[in-house]
């Protein structure tokens, strides 16, 4: 569960919801730091946020296609 737990954490923070807009990938990052060994496995948790900091132009979050409204990852 917790192996899961930071990909779904990370696709919720970085997906626009009715409720809010996209988090910025700083916040994302320092989210996942924050709850690594608690909500996250501490392993995953390493290996998202090497990743994250790769992520340079924040390519790994959901983007919306401009012309047709619908979403890419």
């Amino acid at each position: 569960m917790l192996r899961t737990a930071v990909a779904d954490a990370y696709d919720a923070m970085t997906s626009n919801r009715s409720y809010r807009a996209v988090m910025e990938q700083k916040l994302v990052y320092e989210q996942i730091e924050t709850n690594a060994g608690k909500q996250f496995d501490p392993k995953i948790a390493a290996i998202m946020l090497e990743m994250i900091k790769n992520d340079v132009d924040y390519q790994m979050r959901e983007v919306a296609c401009e012309s047709s409204g619908n979403s890419i990852i």
